[in-house]
């Protein structure tokens, strides 16, 4: 509730995200608890690969909390970035770097198109709010060309954050090349959260 207070009704606070937030935090503590032998091993970045996950599970727990467009943008980006850092974690393997440096490209790609969408849907219903967006949208008269390219846009973004065809071709490359502990990570955390984001669009 204090959350909503701050953010203006940015973050809604209900069963949906809290549910998902109950699935970030577990799959975050189950792939840290089972990683951690595996990073113990590691030469460097042994502390900032929990820094950072924990990091992107905040994001996470924003981008189903999101009660507008701009903040699930924020949180979409939040999670982005870290999940960029992580992949490129073990900066003397080149795997590793080849990884994060295509996941920022594909993503930085499909990340434009989806602000591109979203401010034409601000463009039309004049509201960040998601449920008076649906409202606003239905009752204008909008041409189906236009809700088609919308539609294709916004789903750029979330296609490429689910990791679904035809934006999944980062996917991969980038979980051969980033470290185990962060492929496991990836696989499920960010996936959920893009699919709860999604569900709310």
């Amino acid at each position: 509730v204090l959350l909503a207070l701050i953010f203006g009704g940015a973050v809604a606070y209900d069963r949906f995200s809290l549910f998902f937030k109950g699935l970030f935090l577990t799959a975050t503590g189950l792939v840290i608890l089972f990683a951690a032998p595996v990073v113990a091993k590691w030469q460097g970045g042994k502390g900032e690969v929990y820094a950072l996950m924990l990091s992107c599970t905040l994001g996470m727990c924003f981008m189903a909390s999101a009660n507008d467009l701009l903040m699930m943008y924020l949180s979409l980006e939040f999670v982005s970035i870290t999940s960029y850092v992580l992949a490129g974690l073990l900066r003397k393997n080149r795997k590793s770097i080849e990884a994060s440096l295509k996941y920022i490209l594909y993503g930085a790609a499909a990340s434009g198109l989806m602000i591109y969408g979203m401010s034409f849907l601000y463009g039309i219903t004049g509201t960040l709010d998601l449920h008076e967006t649906g409202v606003r949208l239905a009752a204008a008269n909008v041409p189906d060309t236009m809700k088609l390219v919308i539609g294709t846009l916004i789903m750029a973004g979330f296609g490429y954050k689910i990791a679904a065809a035809p934006f999944h071709f980062w996917c991969p490359d980038v979980y051969e090349g980033a470290p185990t502990a962060v492929t496991a990570f990836f696989s499920v955390g960010p996936k959920a959260a893009g699919f709860a984001a999604l569900l709310k669009i």
